[in-house]
């Protein structure tokens, strides 16, 4: 699980469909991402050609940036364990290919 200790946990929800925990904020502020220097904040993550890809709040053009964001990406506030654990995550890809979008534009 990514950077999960059950001593954090403060409170919790869990529904039929999904569960939400409230975590004890007990970091400073770090990189987000292990090894990627500047990128604090809320972070959206998105695979491209085998790479991985981020938008942080730290970025000079957050806002011009997220616009840009693929319509699925994964999205994080703390600092992740590692890069590698973005591997693990399910696969942008397929889940694009399982879910149907609403274009309100």
């Amino acid at each position: 699980m990514i950077g999960f200790s059950a001593e954090k946990v403060l409170d919790f929800a869990c529904g039929r469909v999904n569960t939400m925990m409230i975590m004890k904020d007990t970091s400073d502020a770090k990189e987000t991402v292990p090894g990627q220097s500047g990128i604090h904040g809320l972070t959206h993550a998105y695979k491209k050609e085998d790479k991985w890809h981020f938008v942080s709040e730290s970025d000079k053009d957050y806002e011009a940036s997220k616009q840009g964001l693929p319509p699925l990406s994964f999205a994080f506030r703390k600092q992740i364990m590692n890069a590698e654990v973005l591997d693990k995550l399910p696969g942008i890809e397929e889940l694009l290919k399982s879910l149907e979008f609403v274009d309100t534009a």
